[in-house]
């Protein structure tokens, strides 16, 4: 394409969007014209430029919406040059670009994937999903909304489970990153526990002082086999739910795709309930989620193994919520971040009652 990648929302012009459509083939005639362009997120700690563009056209395109959602790269030194933030921008634009639409859950559809490498700019052009019903992290899911996911993340699952392609995809990484993780927590767990002193139990307390290097082994298990694709990300604000005698769940931002057991992306969003709503449902949606697997072929993986890792993938994740919250970055939030972040040290909490992940450290 020789239209030259937008680097900010001001960039997204009547011109390069016109030019865009036309080099994939949805603007045949006429040109189109970006009447409006309003930011979504720039204060919900977005690590990409994400904005709702009103569409108008000259000549009528049906296969084309009056709106989208154009997806940058962010803007900034600490962001923009961040080798981090740069594979995971290319991580999602490769996602769109060689596995929508055939990756067996709803996402939203994607018009254009782009990216050039020097400078470093990412631009998608996504289906707007705004008269969906969006998830809420704060509230927690409900019980119905919870089997719809649960659902969702066995077939997607099940439909790459231990896939060559996967193995010929070297740009989707294992899941983990084990050992730069547990390094970090050394460095961040003393902040963590001082910022969360008046939310976390004195058990979940005890579980973070225990974790460390030695620990690598069993949590790098989450990144083999059996592998098939995760969303890695699947908590509720990463989730829309359309309208419709099945409400379909939609998962979208997925810059953190990855390889390895599913359990992962359960984990994560079974973890994101308040404690007593969860511990009534989670041992019936771990088993539905292991049905399901069934339903689909996958017999060789017994509930028993399900319940094992489903454990390690709780130790894994929260080794990551410590690392986040303890982070530098996290010390600026406020607002909704900041609330959701308390809540989540809260619901950890019970999280640590309700499983023994400590006698997963002792020695074997």
């Amino acid at each position: 394409m020789q239209n030259r990648l937008p680097e900010s929302l001001d960039d997204v012009t009547s011109e390069w969007l016109s030019a865009a459509l036309r080099s994939k083939g949805y603007l045949r005639q006429g040109a189109v014209v970006v009447t409006r362009v309003t930011p979504i997120g720039s204060d919900s700690g977005f690590t990409s430029q994400v904005a709702r563009i009103g569409l108008a056209f000259d000549y009528p395109e049906k296969s084309l919406p009056s709106s989208m959602i154009v997806k940058l790269a962010a803007i900034g030194s600490e962001n923009a040059s961040s080798r981090m933030f740069e594979e995971r921008y290319a991580r999602e634009c490769s996602f769109y670009s060689l596995i929508w639409p055939d990756v067996g859950v709803r996402t939203p559809a994607c018009y254009l994937a782009a990216r050039e490498a020097q400078p470093s700019r990412v631009v998608l052009l996504l289906e707007d999903l705004g008269t969906a019903r969006f998830g809420d992290s704060a509230a927690g899911w409900s019980r119905q909304d919870a089997e719809l996911v649960v659902d969702a993340l066995a077939g997607l699952h099940a439909k790459w489970w231990n896939s060559q392609k996967l193995d010929e995809w070297t740009w989707i990484p294992p899941y983990g990153d084990v050992a730069a993780q547990l390094e970090k927590l050394g460095m961040r767990r003393t902040v963590f526990l001082e910022r969360y002193d008046r939310d976390i139990s004195a058990e979940l307390r005890g579980l973070t002082m225990l974790l460390g290097p030695k620990h690598a082994d069993l949590l790098q298990r989450l990144g083999g086999r059996p592998s098939t694709l995760l969303h890695v990300d699947a908590h509720l604000d990463n989730i829309a739910f359309l309208d419709g005698p099945a409400s379909t769940p939609v998962l979208f931002d997925w810059q953190s795709v990855s390889k390895g057991l599913g359990v992962v992306d359960l984990a994560l969003f079974l973890t994101g309930s308040a404690p007593e709503h969860r511990r009534l449902h989670e041992r019936e949606l771990i088993e539905r989620y292991h049905g399901r697997l069934a339903t689909a072929g996958i017999t060789n993986y017994s509930l028993d193994v399900v319940m094992a890792d489903y454990e390690v993938a709780l130790l894994r994740w929260w080794i990551g919520t410590v690392n986040g919250l303890g982070s530098p970055y996290a010390a600026a939030w406020t607002g909704r971040q900041a609330g959701l972040a308390q809540q989540s040290v809260r619901w950890w909490n019970g999280v640590a009652a309700d499983h023994p992940l400590s006698s997963l450290l002792e020695p074997t």
